[in-house]
């Protein structure tokens, strides 16, 4: 219901084209994912309206450097705000950022890297890196998000 609304309120500032993406890796946002792809007032509302399922702990791009689509998709964001400035930012959102670091890790004779695991992040902080996985997702090339949804209207 929160992202609907949300959703509309874009639609009321004049949005006319909508993708939305969500983490469908840990079970949590399927049901947010299925009650967005067949939901008839956004679908109109919207000339394109798009529904991305995104699995932070699927298959890298370039397996070769990054162990999964989340390390990859941070690196690419990293990048990102090399150039660009973010206005009134989350209290957590540089530490989630900043302090959740790679290590190395052997896959197939090669060392790749690896962002350390949300659940060491949550023993070694006290909380989820919810906000910097939330500005990775919202804010990650497109290039490295499937475009081809499951679901889409255009």
């Amino acid at each position: 219901l929160f992202v609907k609304k949300k959703a509309l309120s874009l639609k009321e500032k004049g949005v006319t084209h909508l993708h939305i993406r969500v983490d469908a890796g840990g079970g949590f946002g399927s049901g947010c994912i299925d009650l967005l792809k067949r939901d008839d007032e956004l679908i109109k509302a919207f000339a394109e309206f798009k529904v991305f399922e995104i699995n932070f702990g699927g298959a890298a791009k370039d397996p070769h450097a990054y162990y999964d689509w989340i390390t990859e998709a941070t690196a690419d964001v990293a990048e990102t705000l090399k150039g660009i400035a973010i206005i009134n930012p989350p209290e957590a959102l540089e530490a989630d950022l900043c302090e959740r670091e790679c290590e190395p890790r052997n896959r197939d004779g090669r060392f790749v890297k690896k962002l350390v695991e949300k659940d060491k992040f949550r023993k070694d902080h006290g909380r989820s890196p919810d906000d910097g996985d939330g500005f990775v997702l919202a804010c990650v090339s497109d290039f490295l998000v499937d475009t081809t949804p499951e679901f889409m209207w255009a």
